[in-house]
């Protein structure tokens, strides 16, 4: 080999070692910063706080933080159905243009097919009072950012040591905003039917540390979430029906406080939710004779502190099945909340939830400057969606994956707040989705699967309702749902008798 060829080879080699090399440096520094996704419960300067947890559950906000979704592989969507009929559409709008609507302006209406082909609408993106329809939203953020497997922990410390089987201080529970920490009783005689995470499993771990006496007190920790206990929207009354409770990251039997009333149990909301979890923690000490000398207590721990307990609850899937099955206002808003609270270093305030949710689902096609989600439940006047959201968040997440989001729903006939629904008609079991209502609201979204194999996704959303208004709309939501059910019509509009039916064959 010459000189000259011998020199350019050796120049080459080395450009191409440089070259590798800063690729190698320049791909570390790209890493994202997962250790963004756990925070550190919040402290003050004057408390040393219980340790942060390094495993559990929360541990795997470290694989599923809201950093940039990757794409999913593109599945075979099969052939490409045709689009509805003139017909079908012709049907579908003269319901819209029905003389009982008139009089409805709240009203924000969209059917699209599985295709994300628009059937039919009606102000479509309108935002209107959602009511409880907005617990999708929560549902399909939790669902994306957490996993169906996700569990809550609270946890147990011991601040002072254990001599002889005494505590020389006090016994911490710090929570993790788990909403279905559940004394026994409500477990058993209020609630059984609810996800429930017993924390009486907390006393008996105490009891199997050998402790028998307690010479300070129990104290809850509930900082994880913003001392914000009422969301923006909220009205008094929902207190006194219990259609709310204050949210708090440390919370037992879904914010109330159990009262007996001569041989009746009653109910009524907890003024801090933190607080009573003590008291009920301490009073299921008492109950295997574990002394506490101090009164229940909140707050962050004064000198260091050892983990001796935790619980977990169960599943994330099988809590936010509840939610939208039952419309649970307070789990609804416990994971709102969670949400916020655990993504990225949030304070964990109402307003660190809304801008998680609208992170997590950013990848849906919409415009959301008039949207607003002061809540997670719905329940908050403030909170404003438009149909077209809806429709498409419930294509959006059926298409990623219909194993994780069709079970959550209620079904027309069969389960949930549709079960009493439609039932004996074509409807049943092909209608699957989310109610709303409020004093003046009403509001339906989800999934139709047709007798002809044809899958819609629709919303129908109405506020501002008055008595007639009310009928009106709830009346559109099954003639919607039915047509949609039944597949091709056999008539034209122009066929319809005066019930709106077609006439018979034959």
């Amino acid at each position: 080999m010459s000189r000259a060829r011998w020199l350019l080879s050796a120049a080459f080699v080395l450009i191409v070692g440089v070259a590798i090399g800063w690729l190698a440096v320049w791909t570390l520094l790209a890493q994202p910063d997962l250790d963004e996704a756990v925070p550190e419960p919040p402290s003050s300067a004057t408390e040393e706080p219980a340790p942060p947890p390094a495993d559990g559950p929360e541990a795997q906000l470290d694989s599923t933080s809201p950093q940039p979704k990757e794409d999913p592989p593109e599945a075979d969507p099969g052939p490409q159905l045709p689009e509805a009929s003139a017909n079908h559409v012709a049907h579908l709008e003269a319901l819209l243009e029905s003389e009982d609507l008139e009089e409805v302006q709240e009203l924000s209406v969209i059917v699209i097919d599985e295709h994300g082909r628009e059937v039919v609408s009606r102000d479509p993106d309108l935002p209107v009072t959602p009511a409880s329809t907005n617990k999708l939203l929560t549902a399909a953020a939790a669902l994306r950012l957490l996993g169906p497997d996700y569990r809550h922990v609270t946890r147990a410390y011991a601040v002072g040591e254990v001599t002889d089987g005494v505590l020389a201080g006090d016994l911490l529970l710090v929570g993790s905003g788990d909403p279905a920490l559940a004394s026994p009783r409500y477990a058993q005689e209020v609630y059984p039917a609810r996800p429930h995470t017993p924390i009486d499993d907390l006393a008996a771990a105490v009891e199997a540390n050998g402790i028998s006496e307690i010479t300070g007190a129990v104290r809850g920790d509930a900082r994880l979430f913003a001392d914000e206990p009422v969301a923006e929207g909220w009205v008094d009354r929902y207190f006194a029906n219990l259609d709310a409770t204050r949210v708090s990251g440390l919370t037992v039997d879904a914010g109330r406080r159990l009262l007996e009333r001569g041989d009746d149990l009653h109910a009524e909301v907890a003024e801090d939710p933190a607080l009573h979890t003590a008291t009920v923690m301490t009073d299921l000490l008492g109950d295997r004779d574990i002394k506490v000398a101090g009164e229940p207590a909140v707050g962050g721990a004064g000198a260091p502190a050892r983990e001796i307990a935790r619980i977990q609850s169960p599943p994330l899937a099988d809590l936010l099945a509840h939610v939208v099955q039952t419309s649970d206002n307070h789990m609804a808003d416990g994971l709102f909340r969670t949400l916020g609270a655990l993504a990225g270093r949030n304070e964990g305030t109402w307003a660190d939830s809304e801008t998680t949710v609208r992170r997590v689902l950013g990848d849906l096609d919409h415009d959301w400057t008039e949207i607003v989600l002061a809540d997670g439940s719905g329940l908050s006047r403030d909170d404003r969606l438009p149909a077209s959201l809806l429709a498409e968040l419930d294509r959006t997440m059926f298409t990623e994956n219909a194993n994780e989001w069709q079970p959550l729903m209620a079904v027309a006939g069969e389960r949930g707040t549709l079960r009493g629904r439609l039932r004996g008609t074509v409807a049943e079991g092909r209608l699957a989705g989310k109610t709303g209502a409020l004093r003046d609201t009403r509001a339906l979204t989800g999934h139709v699967i047709a007798t002809d194999g044809r899958r819609y996704h629709f919303a129908i959303l109405g506020s501002g309702l008055d008595g007639n208004g009310l009928q009106a709309v709830r009346a559109l939501m099954d003639d919607v749902v039915l047509l949609l059910a039944g597949g091709e019509p056999p008539c034209t509009p122009a066929e319809l008798d005066d019930d709106g039916d077609c006439p018979p064959f034959g």
